[in-house]
């Protein structure tokens, strides 16, 4: 399992760091998401066999 602290750049609004967190986890591949929206950062622990970073970067665009 990789881990890795990714930085988001679009990140609005609480809500959306709530939703966002939601849509991680339910990843096929990503084990842990921890969504900081006062950072702006994603803790994440994830198969990198199964789901890329870009996988996870397209995603967290979607919510911002």
């Amino acid at each position: 399992m990789r881990k890795e602290t990714m930085l988001l750049t679009n990140l609005n609004c609480p809500s959306c760091a709530a939703q966002l967190q939601q849509a991680l986890t339910r990843t096929n591949g990503v084990r842990r998401a921890e969504v900081a929206f006062a950072t702006g950062t994603v803790d994440l622990g994830y198969d990198e066999r199964v789901v890329t970073p870009v996988d996870i970067e397209r995603l967290g665009a979607r919510f911002g």
